[in-house]
């Protein structure tokens, strides 16, 4: 075999190669196509206009079995706070009572804005006990976070489905979704292609890369991710809109 052919050969074994010149192509089609549009798209509930013009802050929710990621972002996609909320320190059995107390804490921990928003993910037939779990924190925060609408009428909870979200940033590779905190770091070092005017508040760009995990870190940049992919599709508010061509089919 050549000199060329053995590269190849190794190339084609190696995945992660692959996968980051699959990454480093996408993002430079996704930057293409000046003046398209973008294709808003609904949310569930589905907001009104009178309410989304009204909106000058959203916080992004992400849940998992022991904890709440919080980014609040606002109009000028300026991400203003990020924290993560622990729950429980160590894995334990389902008990109402336990998960109500620790929800309701959590809920009165969460920045303040003015609606919230969250992903939309399928559930599998064979869900294991650390997704039902994470549903069960969603749930409860989510009724917490929407006390007053017998009263009100109004929904403070929001969400758009995953899949809208991995296709606006083509998170999508082999079949897997790949971390933003290559999409996150690109926001930081104010170079996105996605977002050029997203910005993260240097004291939180701080905290991001000293007090936070890897693991902590790859939540909340999903939790980023989504208030950018909220404001453009469903508020329609910013002005790169026409940044990137964009179209979504319903379903998908």
């Amino acid at each position: 075999m050549n000199t060329i052919g053995r590269r190849v050969s190794v190339f084609l074994r190696e995945p992660r190669l692959l996968k980051s010149v699959q990454w480093v192509q996408l993002a430079k089609e996704s930057s293409v196509a000046d003046g398209a549009t973008v294709r808003k798209v609904k949310s569930n509930p589905e907001i009104t206009a009178k309410a989304a013009q009204s909106v000058s802050t959203i916080c992004a929710l992400e849940f998992h079995r022991d904890r709440i990621a919080a980014v609040v972002m606002n109009r000028d996609l300026i991400v203003e706070d990020m924290r993560i909320r622990v729950l429980f320190d160590t894995p334990i059995k389902y008990n109402h009572a336990v998960f109500i107390e620790k929800n309701i804490a959590a809920a009165h921990a969460l920045p303040a804005a003015d609606i919230y928003v969250q992903e939309d993910k399928p559930l599998k037939k064979q869900a294991s006990f650390a997704r039902i779990y994470t549903l069960v924190n969603q749930s409860m925060t989510t009724a917490l976070l929407n006390k007053e609408f017998n009263q009100t009428k109004n929904h403070q909870v929001y969400s758009i489905n995953k899949a809208v979200v991995d296709k606006y940033f083509k998170r999508i590779i082999g079949g897997e979704r790949v971390s933003g905190r290559s999409i996150v770091q690109d926001v930081i070092d104010q170079k996105s292609s996605f977002a050029p005017s997203a910005h993260i508040q240097s004291r939180l760009v701080k905290n991001y890369y000293d007090d936070l995990t890897s693991e902590d870190q790859a939540i909340l940049s999903n939790c980023v991710i989504l208030a950018i992919t909220f404001h453009k599709l469903v508020l329609g508010n910013s002005t790169e809109l026409g940044d990137k061509a964009w179209s979504h089919q319903e379903g998908q």
